[in-house]
């Protein structure tokens, strides 16, 4: 990277990835490493001014962190390039089932004006299980990333939050109002539905994970609220089958059912059915419907249908899917 072309260095501390001592490698003029003498190395970020800025102790925490380092141009905003940056992150999951969050941001300057910044998200992500591990991804793992999030990028083009964040001045305190971004019924199927993944993912409860990936198909598979549970689950094994003749319809049409007992259950303050209240059976139909959600994603995005960004053609699109034209 040549930090020479940008104004400011974001350093975001990644939770919930482990890779071998020393590791660096960069993609889409971002890198990650996990040998700090990278900063110093590149650009003149030394233990000595970090400390003198941000303190010894959150030094050495970096020490033991994986870090994603972003070059950022002068008139980007923070929380444009913070979401960016989570963004990025996310798409991993469209590979595999993860936990991997950004805890901590810093913003260094490498030319004038030498404003310095430190931001910390209030969230963190689970695994599907609701769990909180590291997960093993390679080199080429995170290098495919560039290309599976153009693809998810230029899909929503539509619905991409611009930069320039709304803001309202709190006793002279310019403070970004996220709900300001967007209006919901502004957004596509696709859009709303990943809104729900999102949740999905920052849930350790695992009831409350499961109503959000139902909530999450519903965006995409629900057109009436007739027999909603059955028509959103036949629909999904139909549309799922389609792509993968493996894919047996009936055991995906069994396993959205029941998650949508779970959540009936659940969102209604009821207890849960015996067969579902065990942790183990929680997590296995939590496992399992991240994991159709990830086969629906991607099938979505790899075949590039726009049918879910179209409110007036997809309740024809979704009857054809199960009765055929």
């Amino acid at each position: 990277m040549e930090s020479n072309n940008f104004t400011q260095i974001c350093i975001a501390e990644i939770i919930g990835v482990s890779f071998p001592a020393q590791t660096t490698f960069s993609f889409n003029e971002l890198t990650i490493t996990n040998n700090l003498s990278y900063l110093n190395d590149n650009f003149k970020i030394s233990e000595e001014l970090f400390t003198s800025i941000f303190g010894a102790l959150d030094y050495n925490v970096l020490k033991k962190r994986t870090l994603l380092i972003a070059n950022i141009e002068a008139n980007e905003n923070h929380n444009y390039i913070q979401n960016f940056l989570i963004d990025i992150l996310n798409t991993l999951w469209r590979i595999k089932d993860n936990n991997i969050y950004i805890n901590q941001f810093y913003y260094f300057p490498v030319a004038e004006p030498f404003v310095y910044f430190r931001g910390k998200l209030n969230f963190n992500l689970y695994t599907s299980s609701g769990n909180i591990e590291d997960i093993h991804f390679n080199e080429n793992d995170f290098i495919s990333i560039d290309s599976l999030f153009t693809q998810r990028s230029n899909f929503l083009s539509k619905d991409i939050v611009k930069k320039d964040y709304p803001k309202e001045n709190i006793e002279g305190i310019d403070v970004y109002v996220g709900q300001k971004l967007n209006n919901h019924n502004d957004l596509s199927r696709f859009a709303r539905s990943n809104m729900f993944l999102n949740e999905a993912r920052k849930q350790s409860t695992l009831p409350l994970k499961i109503t959000n990936y139902i909530s999450f198909f519903e965006c995409l598979f629900s057109t009436t609220s007739v027999e909603i549970s059955h028509q959103v689950s036949e629909r999904i094994s139909f549309f799922l089958n389609r792509y993968d003749q493996n894919i047996k319809k009936i055991e995906i049409y069994k396993i959205i059912k029941s998650c949508y007992a779970i959540r009936s259950k659940y969102i209604h303050g009821d207890k849960l059915e015996n067969k579902h209240k065990e942790l183990i059976n929680l997590q296995s139909f939590s496992n399992q419907i991240d994991k159709l959600a990830r086969l629906t994603y991607n099938n979505i995005l790899d075949n590039n249908l726009v049918i879910f960004n179209d409110e007036k053609g997809i309740d024809s699109y979704l009857q054809d899917l199960v009765f055929g034209s």
